[in-house]
């Protein structure tokens, strides 16, 4: 009987841990994500008035940093404010 409650207390503790790890990794990321977006976003809607060559340049690390979603994911972001510079200034 011993051994039967331990090994179920052993699963059932496991279980529990790897669902509260996966529910806070997600929510974790879920926040990163929209907290990172949302920065991209910001910069993709300000890019034409406030931003300066030197500074898109340092915000292409960040876009182009991560898995390989994220990577294409930011690389729309990034086409998108190359898109909304070359509208809206003159680079000539």
């Amino acid at each position: 009987m011993v051994l039967y409650e331990s090994r179920w207390k052993t699963q059932h503790n496991a279980l529990y841990e790897s669902r509260w790890k996966t529910q806070h990794n997600a929510l974790y990321e879920s926040r990163w994500k929209t907290q990172h977006n949302a920065f991209l976003w910001v910069a993709l809607e300000n890019s034409a008035q406030r931003f300066p060559m030197n500074r898109v340049g340092k915000l292409s690390t960040t876009l182009s940093y991560g898995s390989r979603w994220k990577t294409q994911h930011n690389a729309f972001l990034w086409v998108a404010l190359w898109g909304g510079l070359s509208f809206t200034e003159d680079l000539s």
